[in-house]
């Protein structure tokens, strides 16, 4: 599982990277076709294309100020295919000095193996409030 573990940490280092470039095509081609993702602020997307359209609109620009940081701090395979991934996420400037005031993010994302890649499937953003 420690291999299976690995790709997985590879996927959120992928999310990070997208994020920080602002690219919304490598952000979104991790997802399969009929994702779902819920944001920080609550609003559901549904499927790729929602989450694409979403994104395209509140990505580019949104790392000006600061970026973010994704930490996988635990993995539960639910079966050897789907595991449920908890984040810890942390905004920081430029030059990876964390935010003070900033709130935290514990996000949720349910992996599924699919033709050998993990893919996001069902995810959650969430604030982590003091």
């Amino acid at each position: 599982m420690e291999h299976e573990i690995e790709a997985i940490k590879q996927v959120v280092a992928a999310i990070e990277q997208a994020q920080r470039t602002e690219s919304v095509e490598d952000f979104v081609s991790l997802f399969r076709e009929d994702a779902i993702w819920t944001t920080g602020h609550g609003k559901f997307l549904k499927g790729r294309e929602e989450i694409a359209a979403f994104t395209a609109k509140v990505l580019p620009g949104a790392m000006k100020e600061s970026t973010a940081t994704y930490e996988v701090t635990h993995v539960l395979f639910i079966r050897p295919d789907v595991a449920a991934v908890k984040v810890r996420q942390r905004q920081t400037t430029h030059d990876g000095t964390p935010l003070p005031d900033a709130p935290e993010g514990s996000p949720m994302y349910v992996m599924s193996k699919e033709d050998g890649h993990w893919r996001l499937t069902a995810n959650q953003n969430t604030v982590v409030v003091a």
